[in-house]
């Protein structure tokens, strides 16, 4: 018999809102990156590389970094009131070292033991998703032609994957990494409606397709945020994400952030639901990460729930190097041992805010340990 596991008291909401602002990092502004012309933007902030120096070090960095840039914010905050695309502020500040991580201490591909009841789709398959908002064209691949055209250019995608995986005998699952939340400035929230979620989800369970169900929290708790999203566990393709870059009051003027702790408590709501209403196999759950900040206490996160595979998603654009390092960083966390990569298609309507250049699926499958969860914005 199942013994469901007792959820910690993760404190109130407005102790957590308190937690996030001591926790972000304030984002140099470097660059204006175009969002949705309705809705709050999307995707990662420059990778950083967030595990180069010790806490301390980093702060002082961010706070010289601050005084330098002050007056190119206000130059910035003036374009944005005349621009009639809302922006957000993109990069975060590069450090020079990158950690050293010894191969050994490196987690496997899939460490998760195997369940004749509940069986990972990581143990035998890989994700390849296309990330977006269907309302919106700025906010990632989904958005940009039909849905019919994006099907196609997903499975042709996941194919190249799947090409390359053959001699390890790993297979490719396309999915749709749907912004099911989006952020606006204020850390309020526009959602998708449960029209054309339903649609979306429908078509791409006739088509085996998955669907990953993602929210940028905002000012709101993560609680609340899978309360949002869990009835549509009810189809069988169907996965969750969060994004804690947005979990903040101020979007855009700080990288936010959750706890361990409230991440643990995402995973056993997940789970209980799926028990609860008698719902089939385990489900994915997608956290982003791009700057250390977003997870706090990150190690504490568990991996073990039985009904649960917590994706640990290194986000944020920029050149290989600087991805590359983000990627080092989040490879520290061996409790977190499956592992997602994030790469952002080039935009003819933007200067920057995008990969340059977008490794190849060869080079990211040839990522030390290989990536099982490939995401394309």
């Amino acid at each position: 018999m199942f013994v469901r596991d007792v959820a910690p008291q993760i404190g109130t909401q407005a102790a957590r809102r308190k937690r996030r602002r001591r926790t972000s990092a304030r984002v140099t502004a470097l660059a204006i990156v175009a969002m949705m012309p309705a809705m709050g933007g999307s995707g990662g902030a420059f990778a950083y590389d967030a595990g180069a120096a010790e806490e301390e070090p980093v702060l002082l960095e961010l706070e010289r970094l601050e005084l330098r840039f002050e007056e190119l914010r206000r130059l910035e905050r003036r374009l944005e009131q005349r621009s009639e695309d809302r922006a957000r502020l993109g990069e975060v500040p590069q450090l020079d070292r990158k950690p050293e991580i010894e191969r050994e201490l490196r987690p496997k591909l899939v460490p998760r033991r195997r369940s004749a009841l509940y069986p990972s789709l990581f143990e035998t398959h890989d994700i390849v998703a296309y990330y977006g908002n269907p309302r919106s064209d700025r906010m990632g691949i989904l958005g940009e032609q039909p849905l019919e055209q994006t099907t196609e250019l997903l499975k042709r995608r996941a194919a190249e994957y799947a090409e390359l995986s053959r001699e390890t005998g790993r297979e490719v699952l396309p999915g749709f990494h749907l912004v099911y939340a989006t952020v606006f400035p204020d850390g309020e929230l526009g959602r998708l409606s449960e029209a054309l979620l339903t649609k979306w989800i429908e078509y791409a369970l006739e088509r085996d397709v998955l669907v990953i169900l993602d929210h940028q929290i905002g000012r709101h708790s993560v609680e609340r945020a899978i309360t949002e999203m869990l009835p549509y566990l009810r189809y069988p393709n169907v996965h969750l994400a969060i994004d804690p870059e947005w979990a903040t009051e101020v979007p855009g003027q700080e990288v936010g952030g959750v706890h361990a702790e409230e991440v643990n408590a995402a995973q056993r709501m997940i789970q209980e639901h799926l028990i609860e209403n008698d719902l089939p196999g385990r489900r994915v759950f997608v956290v982003h990460q791009f700057h250390r900040r977003m997870i706090e206490e990150a190690h504490k996160v568990r991996s073990d729930f039985e009904r649960v595979d917590v994706v640990h998603n290194m986000d944020g654009f920029g050149p290989p190097r600087i991805k590359l390092n983000t990627w080092n960083y989040l490879l520290r966390f061996d409790n977190l041992p499956l592992k997602g990569f994030k790469l952002f298609y080039p935009k003819s309507w933007r200067a920057g805010g995008y990969d340059d250049p977008l490794m190849t699926p060869a080079e990211v499958l040839q990522l030390e340990p290989r990536p099982v969860f490939i995401q394309y914005q």
